[in-house]
Formats: structure tokens, C-alpha cells, sequence
């Protein structure tokens, strides 16, 4: 690869939810916006751009079909319209291509392309219609997270305790038809557990991080990262320093580095390193590390992992070669 930069595949962001509502209300575009009421940015500090995820070294860039509150009333048709503009983007972007099978990516790793993997967040989009996954398939859909925050018929939501309902086996058995990989990543606990036994196929937290570091609730315990690990899953880390921030640093303290660090070294210790993937949720959130405000940050990581003792071939793990392997078993 160019510049000697190490390739990565970043699991989550929710850049083309903004996209579609500045799309929907121009008038977006020269105002705020106000985020769970307490951060308020202007559309300018998307973290996500071509530029940024070439001088990154990002390979893939998963977006997903978030549907945010507005959307609510029509999810169906909102995912449609963020799958337009992502296609859009595709094409009239020379740097970007779209993924749908880990040929596509094979086939530029050594360029300066990124590739666009279209994922679902919350499956609100299918309107309780699991045929519907096909069309999603069609258009380029790779991974489902069944529910956001919000309680939807196929599995309880981290926010709760219960496991997988009945429709959501059905899921299971979709999923694995297709060759879409499910995403834990805002499951309830039990729900993660379900999926893992019942579906055939690796699981994936797409977006989250290591709850005896730090112990938030949309964080992985011990026995998550047990049962990733023997189904051949993986987590990405999320740089949100509300879940990225260890318990034990005092709140004032910004070393998104060395959270990341922790966490790498935790899992490698008591786990294995073939967990740790990237899942940064880049413009689903807007308070990041400093140093970690866009997806320019991978080499000045690259080289602090490496001042750590870490070789390259274990940062590569991390960067992408852990989550690629998922794909490849999957996709």
C-alpha cells in the first residue's frame, strides 16, 4: 500500500444518516445539530471524508442505516434514501467502491480506495418484514444489528434483560441464508448469547468495548468476549470516551491512545488478540479523543502501538486482518 500506511476496516460509523438530513432540510447545512441534548456541532465536523479515510489508510468503512428519531414515522424509506446517496457517493467519488464480498476488498488493499460497506442499525428499516432482507442483500447489505436502543420483535435491546423472541430466531435463520453477518453491539446480553448459539455463522460487536475496563452497559463482559472468541468474533473498539475512558482515569484525562491500549492489551492478555478489531462510530458521536477526531489518525497510532512493543503483523491484526477474517467466513 502507498506511503507504507497499514490498511484498516473501521466497522461502524453513521456518516450518511447526516448526509440524508441535511439532504432532507437544506437548511441544515448552516445550522447545529443538537445530539442526545447535551452535544451541539455543526454539519462541517463530520468526522468521515474521502480525503480523511485516504490519509487514514481505510480500506472499508462500514455506514450504517441508522434511523434516527425523525425517520421513525418511515424507516423503510429513509434507508432507502441513505442507500441512494451512499451509492451516489460511490460513484461519482473516485476514491470510493462499494463492498460486497471480500473480493472487493482483496482486490484494492494495495490502492488508495476505500470501500463502502452498507450495514443495518436497527432493523426498524424492514418494517417487521424479514423477506425484505433480500432487497437489502441486493443493494449491498452485509451486517445487521437487529435493534438499536429501542425494543423491536426480534431481540431485547441492551437497555434490557431479556434474550432473543421468536421472530428473531426466524432472523437467525435469514441471516445465515443470506450471509450477512448479526452485530451484537447494542443486543442485551442474553440476546448476544442467543445469537451466538443459534446462529451458524461468527458474531460481531461491531461498535464496543471492554466492560471490566470500563463498565457501561453497551460495553462487552468477560463472558461476551469468552463467547466471541470461540465463535471466531470479534469486537470494534468505539472511541467514544464514555466508553472508551477506563473507570479507574479521573474524567479529565484525554489519552485516547492509551485507552485504546488497554483495551488491546486486556484482551490480548486474558483472551486473544484475534478479537480486537476498529469499530470507531465516527459521526455517531461527536466528542472524541484528541487526536482521534477523524480517520487521519491511523498512522500516529499505528507508530504509538509500536512504541508499546507491539510487531506489525499484531497491529495489522487489530487494523483489519482480524475483522477480514470474520468477513471472509461469512461473506
Amino acid at each position: 500500500m502507498s506511503n507504507n500506511k497499514i490498511p484498516v476496516i473501521d466497522l461502524h460509523a453513521d456518516t450518511f444518516m447526516h448526509h440524508l438530513s441535511v439532504k432532507q432540510n437544506p437548511i441544515l447545512k448552516h445550522m447545529h445539530f443538537k445530539h442526545n441534548d447535551k452535544e451541539i456541532v455543526p454539519i462541517e465536523s463530520l468526522s468521515v471524508t474521502p480525503e480523511r479515510l485516504q490519509k487514514g489508510g481505510v480500506k472499508v468503512q462500514a455506514q450504517s442505516l441508522f434511523i434516527d428519531t425523525p425517520s421513525e414515522l418511515a424507516p423503510l424509506k429513509s434507508a432507502m434514501h441513505t442507500i441512494s446517496l451512499i451509492k451516489k457517493a460511490v460513484r461519482n467519488t473516485d476514491s470510493f467502491f462499494q463492498v460486497k464480498s471480500t473480493n472487493d476488498i482483496h482486490d484494492n488493499l494495495i490502492n488508495d480506495k476505500t470501500g463502502i460497506l452498507i450495514t443495518i442499525e436497527g432493523l426498524e428499516v424492514i418494517e417487521g418484514e424479514l423477506d425484505l432482507l433480500d432487497v437489502f442483500y441486493d443493494l449491498g447489505v452485509r451486517l445487521v444489528a437487529p435493534t438499536w436502543n429501542r425494543q423491536l420483535p426480534y431481540n431485547a435491546p441492551v437497555t434490557e434483560t431479556g434474550g432473543i423472541f421468536e421472530k428473531g430466531k426466524e432472523l437467525i435463520s435469514k441471516v445465515d441464508d443470506l450471509g450477512m453477518i448479526i452485530d451484537i453491539s447494542h443486543s442485551s446480553q442474553l440476546s448476544s448469547f442467543d445469537f451466538a448459539r443459534l446462529s451458524k455463522s461468527p458474531v460481531i460487536a461491531s461498535h464496543s468495548n471492554v466492560k471490566a475496563l470500563n463498565s457501561h452497559s453497551r460495553n462487552l463482559s468477560d463472558d461476551q468476549l469468552k463467547m466471541l472468541q470461540e465463535r471466531g468474533g470479534v469486537f470494534g473498539m468505539n472511541i467514544y470516551p464514555g466508553f472508551l475512558r477506563p473507570d479507574s482515569a479521573p474524567k479529565t484525562e484525554d489519552n485516547g491512545f492509551e485507552w485504546c491500549w488497554q483495551i488491546i492489551d486486556y484482551t490480548a492478555s486474558k483472551f486473544s488478540l484475534d478479537l480486537v478489531a476498529i469499530g470507531t462510530d465516527f459521526d455517531g458521536i461527536f466528542n472524541t479523543p484528541k487526536g482521534m477526531e477523524d480517520p487521519s489518525f491511523y498512522p500516529a497510532f499505528a507508530e504509538f502501538l509500536k512504541t508499546k512493543g507491539m510487531t506489525q503483523l499484531e497491529i495489522e491484526k487489530v487494523f483489519y486482518r482480524n475483522a477480514l477474517r470474520v468477513m471472509e467466513m461469512v461473506m
